[in-house]
């Protein structure tokens, strides 16, 4: 019988290879569940991090721009309060508005003078188009 092959006796593994193979599975399996976690953990401390540092960021943003908007309003309430402005003579407001156009320059849309029921008085520049119209129905004057 030539044709037929001899099946040869097929070994099995040891316990104690079975043993060392199963406890280096183990081994895997822990490290990458324990590479898992730290690699969770970082990227959340990172992200905490992240947010304190866009939270400091934000506050003290916040604060320059409260203080710059500070000096903006400033420059313009001590010209209100001027007595050249309130005292309702139009040349005189005129004159004041000319005399604080250097302050005014940061204002690069122009100042706008109204009276207490709205109407535009003075501009700087001199805007001729819009003098003597009521405003009192824009948001900014209530």
């Amino acid at each position: 019988m030539m044709g037929t092959r001899m099946a040869l006796p097929r070994s099995r593994p040891s316990r104690t290879s079975r043993l060392l193979i199963g406890s280096v599975v183990l081994t895997f399996v822990l490290l990458g569940g324990a590479a898992g976690v730290t690699y969770i953990a970082y990227q959340q401390a990172t992200a905490e991090l992240v947010l304190e540092r866009d939270r400091e960021v934000a506050f003290f943003s916040a604060n320059r721009l409260e203080s710059e908007l500070a000096k903006l309003a400033e420059g313009v309430g001590t010209l209100a309060r001027t007595e050249a402005v309130n005292q309702g003579n139009f040349s005189a407001q005129r004159q004041a508005l000319e005399d604080a156009h250097h302050r005014l320059a940061v204002y690069d849309a122009g100042t706008v003078l109204m009276d207490s029921r709205g109407i535009v008085i003075g501009t700087e520049p001199w805007r001729p188009e819009i003098h003597g119209r009521d405003w009192s129905n824009r948001l900014f004057f209530s």
